[in-house]
Order: C-alpha cells, then sequence, then structure tokens
C-alpha cells in the first residue's frame, strides 16, 4: 500500500510541474503566433513597452520622437500601471486620449498591444479600433503582424512567453549569466518564418540581436532594475533599439 501511496504522490506531483510550466511559460509549448492581427504600417515605425504610467507618457520619449518624426507608434503592452481591470470601450478611449494627444503631429497611426497578465485594461473584444485626435488607435489582444514596407514584424509584451514579468526578468538574467541573450525571445522566435523579426518587452531587460531577429524594447520604470528609457525604432529597412 505505501509503494501505492508514494506513486500516487510522485505522479500528482510530476502532473502538477507540467500543468504548471504550460501555465507559467506558454510560448514553450504553444504557438502564439497561430493567429495574429496583420496591420500595413508607413516608416518611421517606433514600438516601445513598459511605460507603467496610468496618466502621462514619459517626457525624454516625446522630446526624441519628436525629431524622428514617426509615422506610427505601437505600444508593447504594460503602457498603464494601476489599470488591469475590464473596460468599456468608452472608458478605454478615455483612458488613451491624454496619452495619445501627447504624440506628435506626425503619427498617424497607433497600435496598442496589450499585455493580458497585469497592468493593462482588460477588454472583451480581441481588436477594437476608433479615432482620437484625428488618428486612428487599434486596441488588440492579439500578437500583432506589423508590415513595414519588406519587413515582418510580430510584436508581442511578452507574456506569452512567460505569464509573470518578475519571473521572466529572472529566467533572461539567468540565461544571460550563462551566456544566452534574449533566451525568451529566442524561444517564441522560433515560431517565425525566415527573417521576421519579432519585437517584445515584458523582461525590462533590453536588448537586440541582428543575428536571431529579436528586439527587446526595455522599460521606462524602475522595476526590477534601472528604466533602460529604450525603444525599436523601424526606419530605412533597418530595425534599432534606441536608448534615449
Amino acid at each position: 500500500m505505501l509503494w501505492l501511496v508514494v506513486t500516487l504522490v510522485l505522479v500528482l506531483f510530476a502532473a502538477g510541474t507540467v500543468i504548471s510550466a504550460v501555465y507559467l511559460f506558454p510560448g514553450l509549448f504553444m504557438n502564439p503566433f497561430s493567429r495574429v492581427l496583420e496591420v500595413e504600417l508607413d516608416e518611421p515605425v517606433v514600438i516601445i513597452s513598459d511605460i507603467h504610467d496610468d496618466s502621462s507618457l514619459p517626457p525624454e520619449f516625446l522630446d526624441k520622437i519628436k525629431e524622428i518624426g514617426p509615422r506610427a507608434v505601437i505600444f508593447a503592452g504594460d503602457l498603464f500601471d494601476e489599470a488591469h481591470r475590464l473596460v468599456s470601450v468608452d472608458e478605454l478611449e478615455e483612458m488613451l486620449e491624454s496619452k495619445i494627444g501627447l504624440l506628435p503631429k506626425s503619427v498617424e497611426k497607433i497600435v496598442y498591444v496589450l499585455s493580458l497578465a497585469s497592468h493593462d485594461p482588460i477588454v472583451w473584444r480581441e481588436v477594437i479600433e476608433f479615432e482620437l485626435s484625428s488618428r486612428k488607435v487599434i486596441v488588440t489582444k492579439l500578437c500583432l503582424k506589423a508590415v513595414v514596407n519588406s519587413l515582418s514584424i510580430y510584436v508581442t509584451h511578452g507574456d506569452k512567453s512567460c505569464r509573470n514579468g518578475a519571473l521572466a526578468h529572472v529566467v533572461n538574467g539567468l540565461a544571460s549569466f550563462f551566456g544566452v541573450d534574449l533566451f525568451l525571445e529566442r524561444m517564441l522566435r522560433r515560431y517565425l518564418e525566415n527573417r521576421s523579426w519579432l519585437v517584445m518587452g515584458h523582461t525590462h531587460i533590453p536588448g537586440i540581436s541582428h543575428k536571431y531577429f529579436v528586439v527587446n524594447t526595455g522599460s521606462w520604470k524602475e522595476y526590477y532594475r534601472r528604466a533602460s528609457k529604450s525603444f525599436a525604432l523601424v526606419n530605412g529597412g533597418k530595425v534599432q533599439l534606441i536608448f534615449v
């Protein structure tokens, strides 16, 4: 009888471990890009994540992109900090209005890729479209496929790789210590076609690899580490990581 109990405990422990791993690291087991929102955007395109501010945008970021004159801005999740609650479309528009009004006049289109795990508002619909300040705004729960001239750029917040941001930070930090930079980004990137870029945030550890076609945009608030104050820029057929 004892061996039966021990076996049952071990089986339950193993099953619990597997279920926890699948839940915490969904992108390691399932393709998060099986369904995406595809949007065509004109250069220059700015991609920023992890602002973590409920009312405004970083002044340094705004000053920098005024110099660039982007046609489109992609917010790759954690645009807000304490807004993870169910909201209506009207509430969402009201929350975004002050932020979008701060963007330079060159910006014609804004895409907001939500973090589903925390911080960002919760919405029912997968894709919401409206206009604010005479600009087209798209909010989506799906991963984004941005087509920018000849480039295909997939954008997710990063919670598709690891649901918990603190854990994602630790995982990428440990992997980097052992010589593997941008580990979670590279794990997600393996689902994509050749020469497609993956851009995400979430870990708050900025980085870019032209070898593996991955970018992490870093963060603008001190969580786990100092804010990197960085964003990705797509312009002239190239992807860059810009530090302010």
